[in-house]
């Protein structure tokens, strides 16, 4: 089952120390919770599945680039699909 569809469950904002669906997706996705919580920050949606980080992402890489190189080396490696 997809992380997203227990956007309801408190259980799920206390494990993954997130309470934003964006974020949830972000972790969702591959990224730690410090980077989907700085990736977030720079989305001004908070309703993002998985799919919509993604496309986001993509179109706004370059809004990306003052977070530290290993949040940049994380997006990298989870868009590209390489496992660091």
């Amino acid at each position: 089952a997809d992380l997203v569809e227990y956007i309801d469950d408190v259980g799920v904002f206390l494990e993954l120390g997130v309470s934003i669906k964006t974020q949830i997706s972000l972790i969702s996705l591959g990224f730690s919770r410090t980077s989907a919580v700085m990736i977030s920050e720079y989305i001004t949606s908070d309703n993002l599945d998985e799919l919509s980080c993604m496309q986001w992402i993509n179109e706004n890489s370059s809004l990306l680039d003052d977070l530290p190189a290993l949040v940049k080396m994380e997006i990298y490696s989870i868009v590209n699909g390489i496992e660091l």
